[in-house]
């Protein structure tokens, strides 16, 4: 559920400063030209594309005029290199219009947001999605860790609703109010974010100033991807209300204090271009869950897994096929704060 569709930045969508490095390196090792000609002639391709959705619409063409300029160099590689960089699975799909991403109002008309880094409201959503029906005490079929629980609902996975130019009005009245309302408080409601400390600021914003309190079926979280972003544990220790962590698309080990924390999940890369997946990294931090007895979630295991210095080869795409994952990946706990009064606790779903 996206009340706001686009995000202002984070480290899985690249600037066009982000792109050029990897095209001079790429170059660079395939053709004898000196390093400062070479970062000019890839500069000036370049030169007149102010965001990363600008360079992947018009990739074709660049490539086209990087090919005028290195010859030498096959068309694949630019593709590859221009690529790379981008990281986020969103930011991709709005982008390339994709018809199952692209935006939509809440009277279900499509709208086209050529440039992701444009950061859109989208009012009525959050109020639409409120009155879905209610799924407690329901079986889901082929998603048993789901089954007997409230829906749940993820707020901004196609964008951040905390990105600086949505105002604190607009995410009261579009969020706080719907996941607060009598239809919406039926369901379990995850807000994600790469601004968890806005996120704080937000909450204290509605106490202070509206008398407001952060709604209990409101579970805040945040991504981290490596050790570079683990900071955002602790800013999100500071949003009232039950937390998660999101540890995907985990790029490396990340060493951090999971205390406060009420769910984690965790799930490798994918695309054409993923970075590997280390299966230790996944163990790593189950044993600190079950330490800390925080319920820990297996989302994927990513286009490349490795484990003992091998990869696995399990196929299957962003997720992975969930019949060749190895025994010991194949959990899905759900947080204790989603199970209805009554229910036993079970410590693994498969």
């Amino acid at each position: 559920m996206n009340p706001i569709v686009g995000c202002d930045g984070c480290e899985l969508w690249p600037h066009p400063s982000e792109i050029i490095p990897g095209l001079v390196s790429g170059i660079g090792q395939r053709i004898s030209m000196h390093a400062d000609e070479l970062r000019t002639r890839v500069e000036r391709v370049l030169a007149s594309y102010q965001t990363g959705t600008s360079i992947l619409h018009a990739r074709y063409q660049i490539i086209d005029r990087l090919n005028e300029e290195f010859p030498k160099i096959h068309y694949s590689w630019f593709e590859r290199w221009i690529l790379e960089p981008f990281r986020c699975f969103a930011g991709v799909k709005i982008a390339d219009h994709d018809s199952r991403f692209v935006a939509s109002n809440a009277t279900g008309d499509k709208e086209r947001l050529p440039i992701f880094e444009n950061v859109t409201p989208m009012p009525g959503r959050m109020e639409n999605a409120s009155l879905w029906s209610d799924l407690r005490g329901q079986a889901r079929g082929g998603k048993p860790w789901l089954s007997n629980l409230s829906r749940t609902i993820l707020i901004s996975s196609m964008g951040d609703a905390l990105s600086e130019a949505i105002p604190f009005s607009f995410l009261s009245e579009e969020i706080i109010h719907n996941v607060d309302s009598e239809p919406g408080s039926r369901h379990n409601w995850i807000w994600m974010t790469k601004r968890p400390s806005r996120m704080a600021d937000f909450a204290a914003w509605l106490r202070t100033e509206h008398g407001k309190l952060w709604p209990g079926n409101l579970m805040s979280m945040t991504s981290v991807t490596n050790q570079a972003t683990a900071y955002l544990v602790d800013e999100l220790r500071n949003v009232p209300g039950f937390k998660a962590v999101c540890f995907e698309p985990l790029v490396e080990k990340v060493v951090v204090d999971l205390t406060g924390i009420d769910w984690v999940v965790v799930g490798g890369e994918s695309g054409e271009y993923a970075r590997p997946f280390n299966l230790d990294w996944v163990r790593s931090l189950q044993t600190q869950c079950r330490i800390l007895r925080i319920p820990f979630f297996i989302q994927g295991l990513g286009a490349r897994q490795i484990d003992d210095g091998r990869e696995l080869r399990l196929g299957g795409g962003r997720i992975g096929y969930w019949g060749r994952w190895p025994d010991e990946m194949r959990v899905r706990e759900m947080p204790y704060i989603f199970r209805r009064p009554g229910e036993v606790e079970t410590e693994v779903a498969v």
